[in-house]
C-alpha cells in the first residue's frame, strides 16, 4: 500500500473507534443512493445514539466515555455486517448504518439486533435513566426509501433522524421505524 493509499484510507476512518467516520458515511451513502435510484430497490438507514451519554461522560470521565465508544462501535459494527450493513459514526455517540437493498422491516429487524448487541455487550451505566437497564442503552431510528429522481437523498436521513427522535421519546432503549410514502420536499421543508 502507498502512503497515498494509506492517507486515504486513515481519512475515512474514526480514529476512536476504528469504523469508518462520516466522510466515508457520506460517499458510501451517495453512491448506494444512486444503486437505489437505478435499480429501483430499497435503501435502509439507521441512526443509533447511545442512551444518556452525557450522564456516562460526566459519571465515569472521558477516558472511560472513550472506551465505551469503542465497545458500542464494535457491537455495531459486528452486527451491522451480519446484516450486510455498512457503519459508521457519525459523530460523538451517533453511529450510522447504511443498507443496500433493505426495506423498512429488514431495518428495523437489524435495528432490534443492535440494541440486543450493545445490551448484551454489558457495559456499565450506572447513571443511567432507562428503566431497568443499568447497563449501556441505545435508541435506534430506522427508515426505507426507493430512491427517486424528485426526492433529496438527505431525506432518507431526516426520516431516521425523526424515528431516532420517536424511539427516545418512547423510552429510549428501543427501534422506531418511519415508514410510509417519501415525504415530498414541501413536507421536509415544513418539519425542520
Amino acid at each position: 500500500m502507498t502512503a497515498t493509499e494509506r492517507l486515504h484510507e486513515m481519512s475515512m476512518l474514526d480514529p476512536l473507534t476504528g469504523i469508518c467516520n462520516r466522510r466515508q458515511f457520506e460517499e458510501d451513502f451517495q453512491r448506494i443512493w444512486l444503486d437505489s435510484l437505478y435499480s429501483g430497490k430499497p435503501l435502509a438507514m439507521l441512526i443509533i445514539d447511545v442512551d444518556f451519554f452525557k450522564l456516562f461522560n460526566d459519571g465515569y470521565g472521558h477516558p472511560m466515555g472513550d472506551r465505551c465508544l469503542k465497545q458500542v462501535a464494535a457491537a455495531i459494527s459486528q452486527t451491522a455486517q451480519e446484516g450486510l450493513g455498512l457503519t459508521a459514526r457519525l459523530g460523538g455517540e451517533e453511529f450510522g448504518i447504511l443498507l443496500p437493498g433493505a426495506n423498512a422491516k429488514q431495518a428495523t429487524e437489524l435495528g432490534e439486533r443492535v440494541c440486543a448487541a450493545v445490551r448484551n455487550a454489558a457495559i456499565e451505566h450506572r447513571f443511567s435513566q432507562v428503566p431497568g437497564h443499568p447497563n449501556v442503552t441505545v435508541s435506534v431510528g430506522a427508515a426505507s426509501v426507493v430512491a427517486q429522481k424528485r426526492v433529496n437523498r438527505r431525506t432518507l436521513f431526516a426520516m431516521a433522524d425523526d424515528a431516532l427522535y420517536q424511539a427516545k421519546h418512547a423510552g429510549r432503549n428501543r427501534v422506531a421505524t418511519l415508514t410510509g410514502p417519501v415525504p415530498s420536499p414541501l413536507q421536509m421543508a415544513g418539519a425542520a
